[in-house]
């Protein structure tokens, strides 16, 4: 049987759903599920529109979201400000 890649652009359909599919990846606990969820946010979003909001240019961003790097906060706090989400903490 022959299967396909999975991709979340099928499924998310709205921008709630889109910070819940975050919000699981951080969840988790596992760094290199959220950069791919941060990756395929930015996908859904747009690279271009990402890359054109954070001042970054896409080959800085793919690499980026990559999963291979530990981006800096900065680059991350400005990806998703580009994304229009926040981060919320809870005790």
């Amino acid at each position: 049987m022959k299967t396909k890649p999975y991709d979340p652009a099928l499924l998310i359909q709205s921008d709630a759903e889109l910070a819940q599919h975050l919000q699981d990846s951080w969840d988790s606990g596992e760094p290199s599920l959220f950069m791919t969820a941060l990756r395929d946010a930015a996908q859904i979003k747009g690279m271009t529109y990402i890359a054109t909001a954070t001042g970054l240019s896409r080959s800085t961003l793919y690499r980026t979201l990559n999963g291979k790097r530990q981006p800096r906060l900065d680059t991350l706090q400005k990806i998703m400000q580009a994304l229009e989400v926040k981060v919320s903490f809870a005790a």
